[in-house]
């Protein structure tokens, strides 16, 4: 029983990584962008102009990749699963952001948001990582 709690605790912890690396990487963009570029910086009714949003997005995927990596790493057991449930996470956060932001920034933008980490937690996932095969 507590190689099975153990199995537990490490598949929660790895998501729970992979979310915060995602985050952390997130916020220390925009807080970048709010102190030196606040123009780029989505605020209230006002999404930067494309090519910023093009960039926060790109952003986004390579933050997703970087946690979903995380994600395999810590993980024991199947990589897909547990990137499986990364991606569950991040559907969540992007249905909190959406419903948050809602008047706040267009709906487009923060689907293409949650989209987008998605597609970089399925990249990230997909990434070898040494000792460890895609099933197990």
């Amino acid at each position: 029983m507590k190689s099975r709690a153990k199995h537990a605790i490490r598949s929660a912890a790895a998501i729970v990584a992979g979310c915060l690396t995602l985050l952390l990487l997130v916020m220390v963009i925009y807080l970048i962008l709010g102190i030196f570029f606040p123009k780029a910086y989505p605020t209230v009714g006002v999404v930067p102009s494309i090519p910023w949003a093009i960039f926060l997005l790109i952003w986004g995927l390579l933050s997703a990749a970087a946690g979903a990596y995380v994600t395999s790493v810590i993980c024991a057991g199947s990589r897909v699963w547990h990137v499986f449930g990364l991606m569950a996470a991040i559907l969540v956060l992007g249905l909190l952001f959406l419903a948050g932001n809602v008047y706040k920034q267009p709906t487009w933008y923060l689907i293409a948001q949650a989209v987008v980490w998605m597609i970089g937690a399925m990249i990230g996932g997909s990434v070898p990582v040494a000792g460890k095969s895609h099933k197990g």
